[in-house]
């Protein structure tokens, strides 16, 4: 995140323009109020709009315990642990992601290495 930050920085001590996500805007605000203040937002995305956070889990070739292991990889693609994240967030905070539609979870890729 500190590369977002000091390239926002940048931009905001320059006078130039970029795009940038929301989560290093707040952070920004959070960290820099009066650099925040100088922000001009031309366009907004949807308050509701899904964000999609792509990630990969990732987990050891050959773990002590392969069924935890699976089973973490289930609950992590599950709607429980969804919930979870699309309910996380700070006190008088915006929540920033909205979860894996779970509806899709059957197109998820997994690898059969530890199968």
């Amino acid at each position: 995140m500190d590369y977002a930050i000091q390239a926002l920085t940048a931009v905001i001590k320059l006078g130039e323009h970029t795009v940038t996500g929301r989560g290093t805007s707040l952070t920004l605000s959070n960290t820099d109020k009066d650099l925040a203040d100088q922000l001009e937002i031309y366009e907004r995305g949807d308050e509701y709009e899904e964000l999609l956070n792509p990630a990969d889990i990732i987990t050891s070739k050959d773990p002590d315990n392969k069924e935890l292991v699976q089973d973490f990889v289930q609950w992590v693609l599950s709607g429980d642990s969804q919930d979870v994240i699309a309910n996380f967030y700070k006190e008088d905070r915006y929540c920033l992601y909205k979860g894996f539609p779970t509806e899709d979870s059957e197109d998820v890729e997994t690898s059969d290495e530890l199968s």
